[in-house]
């Protein structure tokens, strides 16, 4: 199970955060690879410091990056009005 959540979150999760921002597809695209490199990088990071499962934790560090971003991004929006 866990291994189709984790390809499931690399699909989407990162082409949402591309399309948070702009929406030309060339910028998704480069903002979606270096979003899911980087809490990618970050999961596995954690998951070898706290000798925890991989892939939960590339997912949730993928999730929370979104929901962080999201709250990020409704806050400015607010703030802009």
């Amino acid at each position: 199970m866990a291994g189709i959540l984790q390809v499931f979150s690399f699909l989407v999760i990162p082409v949402l955060i591309g399309k948070l921002f702009t929406k030309e597809l060339k910028k998704v695209l480069a903002l979606g690879w270096i979003i899911g490199v980087a809490a990618s990088v970050f999961g596995l990071g954690l998951s070898y410091l706290y000798d925890l499962p991989t892939a939960p934790l590339i997912v949730a560090s993928l999730s929370l990056t979104f929901f962080a971003l999201l709250i990020f991004k409704h806050a400015s929006s607010r703030s802009e009005a």
